[in-house]
């Protein structure tokens, strides 16, 4: 069995240990390979950021919501911006 076969395998066993029914590959992030996790009944409806299980040398893990947009390769915003905004919005209060 290829290794990306092999690990889904235990992603959906921890998924189904984690309240979710299924599994898709996502892709390659730090040497894991990457899962959403999802549950059937909620298809096309999505809230939030997915939920990822990561897998890596056969253990896999179910990743914490702050990782989801490192895994997504996406950056948040830097805090000065949030500070300006806040600066700007009390302004015109």
């Amino acid at each position: 069995m290829d290794k990306k076969k092999e690990y889904k395998v235990k992603a959906k066993a921890l998924a189904l240990q984690n309240g979710f029914d299924q599994v898709s590959y996502y892709g390659e992030w730090n040497d894991y390979l990457a899962y959403t996790a999802s549950r059937k009944e909620d298809e096309g409806r999505c809230i939030g950021y997915p939920r990822f299980i990561l897998v890596k040398d056969g253990v896999a893990t179910l990743a914490p919501y702050t990782q989801s947009t490192d895994i997504m390769g996406m950056t948040s915003m830097p805090k000065r911006i949030f500070r300006d905004t806040a600066i700007i919005s009390s302004l015109f209060r």
